[in-house]
């Protein structure tokens, strides 16, 4: 910085900065024990900063300096709604990267049902071509409730193997179904999340699973089914609940979540999906236990 002349009044010196900068010259001004000194900031402006000092010691009573006061007010307004939207951008940022932090066990969930998912489908669509046996089929079988490449089981619960009574959210035979299902779980599970915290969420997803994993398993022995819409009528569940239990943890739910969820789940039942094949009781396992878990969890 280079200082333009001497010390000034203080008024006086105000009014030097905003004719400066109403000239696109930035400057601070400093105390001094004769007045108030008068610094630029681009010290390749200083000619052209010293200029307007003579002219204004010159003449300090132009009305020119007028213009120049409300051009400087103008652009010193501009800065700072610059800089309070550059400041609102920041928070909004840094709300969003907090948010993500607090959202790893649903984007766990979504990363892992894409991943577990690719096998999957692929695996479906090897059924429909009579292709011979191979990694899908291992990696559907190893994670559905009752094993499709062994004996039936008659409904039995798989205590000798207990993640099969979890895992089977993880299968989706279908890219809509997977679509479907990530998306509300993001939009559903992510509130949970940040309300409950990561570890009191993994309790509750563990819990959904496996009571609506168990109640597709029991009601429908030996059928094939998977994803993760019996924990996403879980989550929808313990929202519902929680919003007149527990208000103070926000998770409201739209009026049009509410309808799209519930229409799909009667449509389902009712057979009203055009031979879209559902996991009704997964669904409706899913939602009870998320309606319990709602009431019960008040703290």
């Amino acid at each position: 910085m280079r200082q333009v002349g001497q010390t000034l009044p203080a008024a006086k010196a105000s009014l030097l900065a905003d004719i400066l900068l109403a000239e696109g010259i930035k400057s601070n001004l400093l105390e001094s024990p004769e007045g108030i000194q008068v610094w630029i900031v681009d010290e390749d402006k200083l000619p052209r900063a010293r200029e307007l000092l003579a002219s204004f010691q010159a003449n300090p009573m132009s009305a020119d300096h007028a213009a120049a006061r409300s051009e400087a007010r103008k652009i010193r307004n501009e800065e700072q709604s610059a800089e309070r939207e550059y400041e609102q951008r920041q928070r909004r940022m840094e709300r969003r990267m907090r948010g993500a932090a607090r959202d790893k066990i649903t984007l766990l969930l979504v990363l892992v049902s894409v991943g577990v998912s690719l096998f999957s489908i692929s695996e479906a669509s090897r059924q429909e071509t009579s292709e011979p046996m191979g990694t899908p089929e291992q990696v559907v079988s190893f994670l559905s409730f009752a094993d499709p490449m062994g004996q039936p089981t008659g409904g039995a619960i798989p205590w000798n193997q207990p993640w099969r009574m979890v895992t089977p959210a993880f299968l989706h035979f279908s890219t809509i179904h997977l679509l479907f299902n990530m998306l509300m779980l993001i939009s559903l599970g992510t509130k949970v999340e940040r309300a409950l915290g990561p570890p009191r969420y993994g309790a509750l997803l563990l819990g959904l699973a496996l009571a609506s994993n168990l109640a597709q398993g029991l009601m429908v022995p030996d059928g094939m089914f998977g994803g993760m819409s019996g924990v996403v009528y879980g989550i929808f569940g313990f929202s519902w609940i929680q919003m007149s239990r527990a208000p103070g943890r926000g998770l409201a739910i739209d009026g049009f979540t509410a309808m799209v969820m519930m229409a799909w789940f009667f449509a389902g039942f009712l057979q009203l999906t055009g031979g879209v094949s559902m996991a009704n009781h997964a669904h409706a396992g899913g939602l009870l236990a998320g309606l319990l878990a709602g009431y019960l969890w008040t703290e």
